[in-house]
C-alpha cells in the first residue's frame, strides 16, 4: 500500500512525499527509522496520483540519456543532490518523468538515498541505471556515473535508430502494397464481375480464382478485418511473456539475415551494458542479472542468466552457453588477462555497433527490391485476370 505524509525533520523544515509500506504503523515506523517525525499518514485511496499506478511504462533511452547527462553535469558543478533534483525536473517535458523525480526529491530531502529513492520506481527506471546509481553512491562518484550512463543510453539510443531507420522503409513499402492489393480485391474487381457476365465465355482461371477471392473479401471484408485484427491481438499476448514470449524469440533467431542481426545487435547491447555496469564498480555476477533483464531477445537473455550460473571465467562461460561470435570471446579473454575486462567489452560494443549498421543495411538492400517485385506481381496478377477476358473476346471477334 502506498501512503501519503508530513514529516517534520527538523524544527523549521517540513517536508511531505509517499511511502510504501503493508500498513500505516509499518508506514510510521519506517519514516521515524529515517530520524522523520511524522505529522500525518494517510493511505492514498484508489483514484488518487498513485505513480507506481501511472508510470506503468519505462523511460525511453533519449530521455534516460538527457536526464543522466543533465544530473552529472549538475552534481559535477558542485550542486547538492536534491537541488540537482530540483532543476532538472523542471526542465523534464515527460510528465511521468517529472512527477517520479519530485517524489525522488523528496524522499533524498527524507533520508533516503538515490538508489533508494530510485528503486521505487523499477517500472520506470531500468535495473541498470539503478545498480550503477548505487555503485556510485559508494564509491563517491556519482557526477562520474551519471556521466558514464549518459553515454550508455546515447549509445543504445544511436544502435536502436540505426536498426529501427534500416527497417522503417522496408515496412512502409509491404504495408502500402498490401492495402493496395486488398482495395483492388475488395472494391475495384468487383465492378468488372458484371461485366465478364455479359461475355457468355468460360472465364479464365486466374480471372475466376480472382472473382472468387473478390466476392468473398467484398461480402465478409469486415469479418476479415476483425478476424486479423483479433488474431494479431491474441499473437500479441501469446508473444508477451513466459513460454511465448522464448519461442517467438528463439524464431526470429532463425530467421535468415534478420537472426544474425538481432544476434549482432544483441551482442553490441550485451557489451555495452555490461561493459558500463563493471566500469561504475558493480560486481561480476550481479552486472550479468542486469544485464540479462535488459536485452531485448529472451533466448539469449535465457543463455547469458547461464554465464552467470556456470561458476567459470567469462569469456569461457560465454562461448559454452552463449551464441555469440568467436571474435567476442577472443576480445573478452584477453581482457580477462589484462585485467581490462570493462575496456574491452566497450571495443566489442563498438564493433558490433558498426556490424549492426552494416548488417541493417545489407538486409534494407536486399528487401526492397525483393518487395517491389512481390508487391509489382500481386497487382500485376491483378491486372492480367482482369485484361484475360478482353483479350479472349478480342481474339474471338477477329
Amino acid at each position: 500500500m502506498i501512503f501519503s505524509y508530513r514529516v517534520r525533520k527538523s524544527p523549521s523544515e517540513l517536508l511531505s512525499g509517499t511511502v510504501e509500506a503493508d500498513d500505516q504503523r509499518a508506514a510510521f515506523l519506517r519514516l521515524k527509522r529515517l530520524g522523520l517525525y511524522p505529522i500525518e499518514i494517510k493511505r492514498q485511496r484508489a483514484a488518487s496520483s498513485n505513480l507506481r499506478e501511472l508510470l506503468g511504462r519505462r523511460v525511453g533511452a533519449r530521455d534516460l540519456a538527457l536526464l543522466a547527462r543533465q544530473l552529472g553535469t549538475l552534481l559535477g558543478a558542485g550542486v547538492g543532490l536534491a537541488e540537482s533534483l530540483s532543476l532538472v525536473s523542471a526542465q523534464v517535458s515527460n510528465t511521468r518523468l517529472r512527477e517520479a523525480l519530485l517524489d525522488i526529491q523528496n524522499r533524498v530531502r527524507g533520508g533516503e538515498t538515490l538508489s533508494e529513492a530510485m528503486g521505487n520506481y523499477r517500472n520506470l527506471f531500468p535495473p541498470m541505471l539503478v545498480s550503477v546509481v548505487s555503485a556510485g553512491e559508494t564509491g563517491g562518484m556519482l557526477a562520474e556515473v551519471f556521466e558514464r550512463a549518459a553515454d550508455h543510453y546515447e549509445s543504445l539510443e544511436e544502435l536502436k535508430g540505426k536498426v529501427s531507420g534500416a527497417l522503417i522503409y522496408p515496412a512502409f513499402l509491404f504495408t502500402v502494397g498490401v492495402i493496395s492489393i486488398a482495395i483492388l480485391v475488395t472494391f475495384v474487381v468487383p465492378r468488372f464481375e458484371e461485366l465478364f457476365a455479359g461475355f457468355g465465355q468460360q472465364l479464365p482461371w486466374p480471372t475466376e480464382a480472382l472473382l472468387s477471392v473478390s466476392g468473398f473479401m467484398a461480402a465478409w471484408w469486415w469479418a476479415v478485418l476483425g478476424g486479423l485484427v483479433a488474431v494479431g491481438l491474441a499473437f500479441y499476448q501469446v508473444t508477451r511473456r513466459g513460454a511465448g514470449r522464448l519461442a517467438w524469440d528463439q524464431l526470429k533467431l532463425e530467421i535468415p539475415l534478420y537472426g544474425t542481426l538481432i544476434i549482432k545487435l544483441e551482442t553490441a547491447r550485451f557489451a555495452r551494458t555490461l561493459g558500463s555496469l563493471l566500469e561504475n564498480g558493480v560486481g561480476m555476477l550481479s552486472s550479468l542479472d542486469v544485464v540479462a533483464n535488459t536485452l531485448g531477445n529472451q533466448r539469449i537473455a535465457a543463455d547469458v542468466r547461464r554465464v552467470r550460473e556456470a561458476g567459470s571465467e567469462l569469456g569461457e562461460a560465454l562461448k559454452k552457453h552463449t551464441r555469440f561470435a568467436d571474435i567476442a570471446f577472443s576480445m573478452v579473454r584477453v581482457g580477462e588477462s589484462s585485467g581490462a575486462t570493462p575496456e574491452m567489452l566497450e571495443r566489442i560494443a563498438s564493433v558490433y555497433q558498426r556490424d549492426v549498421d552494416r548488417a541493417a543495411r545489407a538486409m534494407t538492400t536486399l528487401l526492397e527490391p525483393l518487395l517491389i517485385i512481390v508487391m509489382g506481381a500481386g497487382v500485376a496478377f491483378v491486372v492480367l485476370s482482369i485484361l484475360l477476358p478482353v483479350f479472349r473476346l478480342d481474339a474471338i471477334i477477329q
